[in-house]
């Protein structure tokens, strides 16, 4: 038996916090951010917190701002969207696949 504590993962996150989600922003998302709190109601505070920490981590991600911008540019019509294939493609190469 070992004296050392089993692995059981990695660390739970902190919970977000005003200040660490603020932190998180970019700097030009900030006084939205602060607009928002400063103007919610005290019973809607986690779920605002919890959903400006979601975009903090999003926008903190390369890939998800390439994501996002291609969607973009695909909905303004500055870029094709990618193909895509038809149910009929996609049966004829898994026809076990059921409509």
């Amino acid at each position: 038996m070992s004296a050392q504590p089993a692995d059981t993962g990695p660390a739970p996150q902190a919970e977000p916090t005003i200040r660490s989600v603020r932190a998180a922003l970019p700097a030009e998302h900030r006084a939205a951010f602060i607009e928002h709190i400063d103007n919610t109601a005290l019973h809607l505070i986690g779920k605002v917190l919890a959903d400006w920490d979601a975009r903090a981590r999003a926008l903190a991600s390369p890939a998800m701002i390439a994501m996002a911008q291609r969607i973009a540019d695909e909905r303004a019509g500055r870029s094709n969207p990618p193909a895509t294939a038809s149910d009929a493609e996609i049966r004829a190469i898994a026809p076990s696949l059921r409509p």
